[in-house]
């Protein structure tokens, strides 16, 4: 029994080391170990962060959507549903995102999004 739980613990350890294991999210939230594929399909409001080895940029994929991960690749945080903010509620949001005039989304020339550091927005559910 020791000896079954032992090689399991390794094979676990070694599909880490190479980014294959995922970590389903079940319906209450919490997360389980499982040696999937390389696919993840995200349900509406859920998101994943993913890391580019060869940028070393990290970005966040929302779905609805299929992600297939490539050898490059990494998965860094597994699928978790979006924060929503209930009617007449508000969030504060610290270091927000530099935004142009027209509301697009300011990146630089990695395409990593530019933040400004230090600052809080206060944001009411209309504007989400």
């Amino acid at each position: 029994f020791f000896f079954g739980r032992l090689c399991l613990l390794f094979v676990e350890m070694a599909a880490r080391r190479h980014g294959r294991l995922q970590r389903a999210a079940s319906e209450d939230g919490s997360e389980e170990a499982c040696a999937c594929s390389d696919v993840v399909r995200l349900k509406p409001y859920q998101y994943i962060h993913v890391h580019d080895n060869n940028t070393n940029c990290s970005r966040v994929i929302v779905g609805p959507a299929t992600f297939t991960r490539q050898e490059h690749e990494q998965i860094l945080i597994y699928p978790r549903q979006c924060i929503a903010i209930p009617p007449c509620h508000y969030c504060v949001i610290e270091n927000p995102v530099i935004r142009v005039s027209a509301g697009a989304i300011v990146r630089d020339e990695h395409g990593q999004v530019k933040v400004r550091l230090g600052d809080k927005e206060i944001r009411l559910t209309q504007e989400l």
